[in-house]
């Protein structure tokens, strides 16, 4: 079996927020009900780098939580994903440096 640098991430859902510790041991958290899109978001690095992401955008510009497809914990995160309203699994194809819009808020709709 291969090295899978992506296990190296830990995504853990508490409540209403989710926590992402990295593999250099720094955290980052957000709460759920602050997210304003989630993304997949690719790029050509596979298969040697991790060459998918989840991107879930803040309320704020630049407020955002990054990690990978496959990171150790996703699971939890892909069940809750995919109870929101609208959610649509996207990019999971993709080879190239492209952004794939999974959910927005339905806020956010016009």
């Amino acid at each position: 079996m291969g090295y899978n640098p992506e296990s190296l991430y830990v995504v853990s859902l508490n409540g209403d927020t989710i926590h992402v510790k990295n593999p250099d041991a720094s955290t980052q958290s957000m709460a759920l009900s602050g997210v304003r899109r989630i993304l997949v978001e690719t790029n050509d690095s596979g298969p040697w780098g991790i060459d998918a992401w989840w991107v879930l955008e803040g309320q704020s510009t630049g407020d955002a939580l990054y990690f990978p497809l496959g990171a150790t914990g996703d699971g939890d995160f892909l069940n809750y994903a995919v109870k929101l309203p609208g959610f649509e699994l996207r990019g999971m194809n993709s080879a190239s440096n492209a952004r794939f819009e999974c959910w927005p808020d339905p806020h956010d709709l016009p």
